[in-house]
């Protein structure tokens, strides 16, 4: 279903979001990491665009391969990308850094949030992007409702809301600022941009 809407209507919602905030810094064609891509939306539309010309895309699930790789080669794209599986935290040391990190609604699966930024931040050259949820009282009461189904069927997986303002902060003391800044009713998107001798890189 995911793939069949991609196909018909193209990237919409918050990863259109994250795509069009992220832009091209520099006017040039760019690498791309991206954890958690899932089937890869993005990558396929910032490859199609221009805006990037190669892709690392590190999942932790399998289960996404088979119609990630089947999206890429009805678009002509397999060449350019390298799709991993693994845990991006563990193994984010071994990969290559890239122009462009993304993050899209990533974070808040993994509760340790602080060591996925702080890798995500060492692979970023040039600019770093993410979707979280809100930080509001109809998020958390949410994502409460989805853990306890998820306990009832005893699955391990779990669901945060993370403090979006202790993010910017632990970005900023290493040495990104905020470019951008989108608050929904549920997701929240930043893009942040490394600083280059004290100052913006773009």
């Amino acid at each position: 279903m995911r793939a069949f809407r991609f196909r018909r209507r193209g990237l919409r919602g918050t990863a259109a979001d994250l795509v069009e905030m992220l832009g091209s810094p520099g006017g040039q064609s760019l690498s791309l990491l991206e954890v958690g891509g899932g089937l890869g939306e993005i990558q396929v539309t910032l490859l199609e665009t221009g805006s990037v010309v190669e892709v690392t895309n590190i999942e932790l699930s399998s289960s996404w391969e088979e119609r990630g790789r089947q999206l890429l080669r009805e678009r002509g794209l397999e060449e350019r990308v390298n799709r991993l599986v693994g845990d991006f935290v563990d193994e984010a040391d071994g990969i290559d850094e890239a122009d462009l990190v993304v993050l899209h609604r990533v974070l808040c699966c993994y509760p340790y949030w602080e060591r996925m930024l702080d890798a995500a931040a060492t692979r970023a050259r040039r600019r770093l992007g993410f979707t979280v949820p809100v930080d509001r009282w109809w998020t958390h009461t949410a994502i409460r409702a989805v853990n306890l189904l998820l306990c009832v069927r005893r699955m391990s997986f779990r669901v945060y809301v993370h403090p979006p303002e202790a993010m910017i902060r632990r970005l900023e003391s290493a040495d990104f600022s905020m470019v951008g800044d989108h608050a929904g009713i549920v997701w929240r998107t930043m893009v942040f941009e490394r600083e280059v001798d004290g100052a913006s890189g773009r």
